[in-house]
């Protein structure tokens, strides 16, 4: 099995259909305290509405009964002003009889107005205002017998059983009344009670409701946390293998690179130590030949000539191989003369105008082959794509680090429109990263290139 099989593969957490019932119980308990608070409200409206309608009931009772014990009132204070015009008849008793009989018929209109509005009997009702009409319409008589100086007649006319019919109604009246009043009281009493239970238990319910809404939600943010540890933990693993992936990834790109180095080291030293001793030996058995076939036709000796200048250029080429598999002046020389050597060769080569400023620095000999393969590696570049006319190499060191840059006035290039197939700068790159490194890239179309490469220097790594 592979590292991180288990992680990649892994089923996703079952936190989701978790959290789908949590939120279908959220709705749930939503909609239960919403319904539960439109029940509230409507039994609210419903028993203010009741109220009102037993409070205008017990109103109008209420006034019926004002206004029959307003109309006895005024019906005393029209017997007194009578009595006063029989005594003295004096003015001002005949204006309070007048204003008491005014009053008297607005009374019975507000009360035939108000029982109209009310359950009562309406037969004791009528009876009372037909008996306060005749009563009055009896003191109006008297009160015009004296006017008109007859005082033994209106004493005459003012005995009459009215009065007694009028007090009659009137009690039968208030005690209907006060019945009505107290069937609306024990109503009212008991609706009270039966609103303080319905507002209680709506109010129960509506607490239930909201607090089974509460608790869904803690429980859905409780899955909803559980779910985003899970989804951490997950990401965590799978960042944590794909950083173990990337490391062994670089391993292999660093070996790699390393059994490339080696196998070049090997190449070049069969080349120089077999290759070479074979060319050399072919090499001196030519000039023995030469100096012994001096009589020879001239024909033999230029066979001879041209096998010695064959041999030559094969030990040149097999001296290029070699330098280009291993750079022999790296490991003879150093950095600073190898890279002089490269430079120089590769302007005689591309007939490029090279400025060179090359400072000694310390590095390990890894980094050292590191900066002379990146150099190489520009330099390679220039010559294929570039199209420039002058190139700048400088390194030297700065602050702990040594700066290589290889900088060029071609044609540039944008680095977002670079193909996957190119690996040069990638390789770059690892090689740099693997020494502890860093590439950086300055170009863009028309304006040249700049590589520029930061390596530690073993001076500033510490003993």
């Amino acid at each position: 099995m592979q590292p991180g099989h288990d992680v990649l593969n892994a089923p996703a957490p079952a936190a989701a259909p978790r959290r789908l019932r949590g939120t279908r119980s959220l709705r749930v308990a939503l909609v239960i305290a919403v319904t539960c608070a439109v029940a509230l409200l409507a039994l609210i409206n419903q028993s203010y509405q009741k109220f009102i309608d037993l409070n205008g009931e017990r109103i109008d009772v209420q006034a019926v009964r004002e206004s029959v014990d307003a109309i006895n009132n005024q019906l005393d204070i029209a017997e007194s002003a009578l009595r006063a015009i029989l005594l003295t008849d004096e003015p001002v008793y005949h204006q309070r009889f007048d204003r008491t009989e005014g009053h008297v018929q607005e009374l019975l209109a507000q009360l035939s107005t108000s029982a109209a509005r009310t359950p009562l009997d309406a037969g004791p009702l009528m009876a009372f205002g037909a008996d306060a009409r005749r009563r009055m319409t009896e003191l109006s008589r008297v009160v015009q017998l004296a006017r008109g100086g007859k005082p033994e007649a209106a004493l005459f006319a003012g005995t009459s059983d009215a009065a007694a019919d009028l007090r009659a109604s009137g009690e039968r009246i208030m005690a209907d009344a006060d019945a009505l009043i107290a069937d609306k009281n024990r109503d009212f009493a008991s609706f009270v009670n039966y609103f303080r239970l319905a507002f209680l238990a709506a109010v129960m319910a509506l607490l239930s409701g909201f607090v089974l809404y509460i608790q869904q939600r803690f429980r859905l943010r409780e899955a909803d946390l559980h779910e985003r540890q899970l989804l951490l933990a997950q990401r965590s693993e799978l960042e944590s293998e794909v950083r173990r992936r990337t490391q062994a990834l670089a391993m292999l790109a660093t070996y790699l690179q390393e059994a490339v180095e080696n196998e070049r080291a090997r190449l070049a030293r069969e080349l120089h130590d077999e290759l070479g001793a074979l060319m050399t030996a072919a090499k001196l058995d030519v000039a023995r030949l030469r100096s012994r076939l001096a009589g020879e036709p001239e024909q033999v000796r230029e066979r001879l000539e041209h096998l010695r200048d064959s041999l030559n250029q094969a030990i040149a080429l097999k001296r290029r191989i070699m330098e280009g598999l291993y750079p022999s002046a790296l490991r003879n020389l150093g950095l600073v003369p190898a890279l002089e050597i490269l430079l120089r060769e590769f302007g005689e080569a591309s007939g490029l105008q090279m400025q060179v400023r090359l400072q000694a620095v310390e590095l390990d000999p890894g980094a050292e082959l590191t900066v002379y393969r990146m150099v190489q590696e520009a330099l390679t570049n220039v010559g294929k794509y570039a199209r420039a006319s002058r190139v700048s190499v400088d390194m030297h060191a700065d602050a702990g680090r040594v700066r290589v840059s290889v900088c060029d006035d071609g044609v540039g290039f944008d680095p977002e429109a670079l193909t996957h197939g190119t690996h040069g700068l990638a390789g770059m790159r690892h090689r740099l990263l693997s020494c502890g490194g860093e590439l950086q890239l300055k170009t863009h179309p028309g304006a040249g290139c700049e590589l520029i490469a930061l390596i530690p220097s073993s001076a500033a790594a510490p003993a």
